[in-house]
């Protein structure tokens, strides 16, 4: 991931939030994760809000939809 590609995720990001939404990121490689704690852009995303990838197809992906589903529930009216 280079800079122009984080560069793109923080905008997205950003226009997200003005919304009330947010970013999730499911499948993410070791390196990635890496790349993005070492450029401080984990912290567009939040910890919580990026999903490993695992050995099992798919699982990141449906814990990520498990919790978008929990969030989109918990702020439903806040906006």
């Amino acid at each position: 991931m280079g800079s122009t590609f984080l560069g793109i995720f923080e905008r997205y990001s950003d226009e997200l939030r003005a919304h009330d939404s947010k970013l999730m990121l499911a499948g993410i490689s070791s390196e990635a994760k890496s790349v993005l704690h070492n450029t401080e852009h984990v912290n567009i995303f939040s910890r919580e809000n990026i999903y490993m990838a695992s050995e099992v197809l798919g699982e990141s992906i449906l814990e990520a939809c498990n919790d978008a589903q929990k969030w989109i529930e918990e702020n439903k009216g806040s906006g």
